[in-house]
């Protein structure tokens, strides 16, 4: 049984910089993305450089068959994931009803139901051995309501309740989740979100965000806020009520 540590939306962004991260650390690597090409140039490049194992698997993870796959992947090649990042995710913008059904369900598909069913596959063998990681990416948005991105912020607020009543269901029996909560990040989230690039100004950059939410779940910490926006975020939030914080959202949207 080989020990691996499996990330999700790895060709690029923040899901890039995991796995090198990763690798520094000598895991052994079980990537996937819908990029068959960028997946392998990291793997040739990670297995050159850090002389570790890189199993990749191309896919669109909001595709139910592909998780299955992900899944007689890792049974046929007898890997023990023990460290589980769920990072593949996207947001849409625009007026809730102005958004096409499907652009939600897909939404859902992948922000949601993709971590989950991943997190069901793998979470009862870290159980069984006392050995266990996962870090979910949250955002800043599940802190807030968000106008004109109702979707993208209440799936994260999922992304968040989850990730925080898992992590006291499994601490006593040695894994950790972890949740991370990143601002406006230099990725590809951009262009697939449509979001207003005024919020991109000052972004962080993603080898930043991702080496300080790596550490977190290193540390097996509950949430990981990387900077000092991030941090504001989660105080305001809590101190003023939510009407307010929804109009000073809608402005940003």
């Amino acid at each position: 049984m080989e020990k691996v540590t499996l990330i999700t939306g790895a060709s690029g962004g923040l899901g890039k910089e995991f796995a090198y991260l990763a690798a520094n650390d000598k895991q052994n690597l079980f990537l996937i993305a819908r990029s068959a090409d960028k997946l392998n140039k990291i793997k040739k490049d990670i297995e050159k450089n850090y002389g570790v194992k890189v199993y990749v698997l191309d896919g669109d993870l909001s595709n139910e068959k592909v998780r299955l796959e992900i899944e007689k992947f890792a049974k046929k090649n007898d890997l023990f994931v023990n460290k589980l990042i769920n990072n593949a995710g996207f947001g849409t913008r625009g007026d809730f009803t102005t958004v096409p059904y499907e652009n939600h369900e897909n939404l859902m598909d992948l922000n949601n139901k993709a971590l989950v069913h991943l997190t069901y596959m793998f979470l009862p063998k870290m159980l069984k051995e006392h050995d266990g990681k996962i870090l979910n990416i949250a955002s800043i948005a599940s802190y807030l309501p968000g106008p004109h991105m109702v979707m993208y912020f209440a799936s994260k607020a999922f992304v968040s309740n989850f990730s925080n009543g898992l992590m006291k269901e499994c601490k006593k029996q040695g894994v950790t989740v972890t949740a991370l909560y990143p601002s406006p990040t230099n990725t590809g989230f951009l262009a697939r979100s449509h979001m207003n690039e005024k919020l991109f100004k000052n972004a962080p950059s993603a080898k930043f965000v991702a080496t300080k939410g790596y550490k977190g779940m290193m540390k097996g910490k509950m949430k990981v806020n990387p900077g000092a926006y991030p941090k504001f975020v989660n105080f305001f939030s809590k101190i003023v009520p939510v009407g307010i914080a929804g109009n000073i959202v809608e402005k940003q949207n």
